[in-house]
């Protein structure tokens, strides 16, 4: 585990009702500021030097084994549409859609990349038609979705070729948790999937994992293992 970024911060764990309580966390207007100063950082870095994160680093390499270097990609939870910028960089040349569920990021995003596609719109019910997109990217979404099941299944159903999952976190002892966190001053859930249980869902949203990569860990001393974060690649099945 020594390769991997290890990852600190101040988890509670919750049940689902309370997580319920949070759901719209990240409807909060001073989100997008806030989270984009967060990620300047890494954005200075891969502009002037061609660094990236760990994360993203691992995400590159994920689409790369698709071949895919074109073609339409829908990212599900934009938030301010820095991963446009980012495939970009490593020399994708993607045609882009950024939906999220937040108004306040969506006009965010279009400001700093006025050239890019923004939608509004719900993971768990997408306003798009069956098979429109080669490629859905679901970035650092799903944990941040209840019904994250039928998050799953629409991904599938608008993507034609590949579903992209990426800083999913897991546990392979434990049953799925909620937990509770303050991010950009903001109180918020997250859901550490039981891998099995979530890799049932891809296969029942006819899903195949095609591409797993881990990049960074996490302890929470209530737990018996490390929540694993990582990326799963699928190919559309069915």
């Amino acid at each position: 585990m020594s390769l991997f970024r290890q990852r600190t911060a101040a988890y509670q764990l919750i049940d689902r009702a309370k997580a319920l309580a949070l759901a719209e966390s990240w409807q909060d207007t001073a989100l997008p500021a806030k989270q984009w100063k967060g990620v300047q950082a890494s954005l200075d870095a891969m502009r002037t030097t061609g660094t990236r994160p760990a994360d993203i680093e691992t995400l590159v390499a994920l689409l790369r084994t698709t071949k895919l270097t074109r073609g339409s990609l829908l990212e599900v939870g934009c938030s301010s549409g820095y991963m446009s910028e980012l495939l970009d960089q490593a020399g994708f040349s993607f045609a882009y859609t950024g939906l999220d569920y937040s108004s306040a990021f969506i006009e965010f995003a279009q400001r700093q990349y006025p050239e890019r596609s923004f939608v509004l719109g719900d993971a768990t019910s997408l306003a798009l038609q069956d098979r429109s997109f080669d490629l859905v990217l679901s970035g650092s979404c799903l944990l941040h979705i209840l019904d994250y099941a039928r998050a799953i299944q629409e991904a599938a159903r608008v993507a034609r070729r590949y579903v992209l999952f990426s800083k999913t976190p897991v546990l392979h002892l434990t049953d799925t948790i909620y937990t509770r966190k303050t991010a950009y001053d903001v109180p918020m859930f997250e859901i550490q999937f039981n891998e099995s249980e979530l890799v049932e869902h891809f296969r029942a949203a006819g899903l195949a994992v095609v591409g797993v990569r881990a990049h960074a860990q996490m302890v929470l001393r209530e737990l018996p293992e490390p929540i694993i974060y990582k990326d799963y690649l699928c190919r559309v099945e069915t």
